[in-house]
């Protein structure tokens, strides 16, 4: 499947999706906006094609036949779960136009709650303490997407109170096997080996 856009997606209102031929991007659909003809096709009023460099190629109106629709239209899935994190701004405030427009720049107050910057007024304030260690600067929201391959190394490192230490010889010779760039493909192949092998599969 398709790594989805989901800040476009949401931005677009887009419910469904398709790929692409020869692997050249997909195309977000809103399906509040998809009329159907009486010759048999089918015209989309709101839709983003994105490429598979993940830039926006194309933003008209298009239509496709019904068979289309039918056989590779598909729901957006789930949103992956994410995990958050922050870090120092060190950028000048020139360029960061763009992730404040996108309420990604925070600050920590004194109870160490994150806040979000809201204000040009309140971001030139925070910059001028920004390079001051006892201060607390701007720094900006980093969210990264939960995969397989972080998942098993959490569950392989264990949780303290079942006094479980992470195998690190075993995640090195999974290393150098290249396990961390398997397909979702592979590594379900290479669960399903592991579960044969003690006789629970």
């Amino acid at each position: 499947m398709m790594k989805i856009d989901y800040e476009l997606a949401e931005k677009i209102g887009a419910t469904h999706y398709f790929e692409m031929r020869n692997g050249d991007g997909y195309t977000l659909i809103d399906s509040s906006t998809i009329n159907t003809h009486s010759n048999g096709m089918f015209s989309v009023g709101k839709f983003a094609c994105v490429d598979k460099h993940g830039s926006v190629v194309e933003t008209m109106a298009t239509s496709f036949g019904l068979d289309f629709l039918l056989s590779k239209v598909k729901p957006i899935p789930p949103k992956p779960p994410v995990t958050v994190g922050y870090e120092k701004v060190t950028e000048s405030i020139f360029d960061l136009k763009d992730e404040f427009e996108r309420g990604v720049l925070f600050t920590k107050k004194f109870n160490q709650e994150w806040h979000k910057i809201k204000t040009e007024v309140q971001l030139g304030g925070l910059l001028s303490m920004n390079d001051d260690p006892t201060k607390n600067g701007i720094y900006r929201r980093i969210e990264k997407t939960v995969d397989w391959q972080n998942a098993v190394v959490e569950c392989m490192k264990g949780q303290p109170e079942d006094g479980a230490t992470m195998n690190q010889d075993l995640v090195d010779e999974l290393n150098a096997a290249g396990w961390g760039y398997m397909t979702d493909n592979d590594f379900l192949e290479m669960c399903r080996v592991a579960l044969h092998a003690n006789g629970e599969l």
